[in-house]
């Protein structure tokens, strides 16, 4: 859940909530090959985790589903490391890896510590696929009022 600020102003907030994807789990035994192939067939595509809160959120989605060990994630190494779908944006930079990793392998998986190692073609894990979320922002407006009840109109 974030919350995008579009309008400050001391008399109002303006604020929306947005859901920009939704996190999948597939609990079934897959390459990181085959995990993109079933992400992209069935959701969009592996998930990319930017920034601390998000990979806040996947522990806390293996969590509600009861796992709590490894599972691949969206991010492999072509040269670089990049991420399956593309994402190239603010927080492409972000690691969260083990401190004796990466060792030269090509795809990553996320320990259920949250930690990150990379790992080999023919390696099985679960994964975590993501739906990106079309939505619309629908504001929620908050108003100061305190004060202006003694000028509202007695019934």
């Amino acid at each position: 859940l974030f919350f995008c600020c579009l309008l400050p102003s001391p008399q109002c907030v303006i604020l929306s909530t947005c859901f920009p994807y939704q996190y999948h789990f597939a609990d079934q035994s897959l390459t990181w090959t085959e995990a993109q192939t079933y992400c992209r067939q069935k959701h969009t595509d592996l998930v990319s985790i930017r920034n601390s809160e998000e990979l806040n959120q996947l522990i806390n989605t293996l969590s509600s589903v009861g796992h709590s060990s490894e599972v691949w994630i969206g991010l492999f190494k072509e040269f670089d490391w990049k991420w399956s779908d593309g994402f190239n944006g603010t927080g492409v930079e972000y690691r969260n890896w083990e401190s004796t990793q990466p060792n030269n392998e090509l795809y990553v998986m996320n320990a259920g510590t949250g930690l990150w190692w990379d790992n080999g073609a023919t390696t099985q894990f679960p994964c975590v696929c993501y739906t990106a979320l079309h939505f619309q922002r629908l504001p929620v407006v908050l108003t100061r009022w305190i004060g202006l009840r003694s000028s509202w109109p007695r019934l």
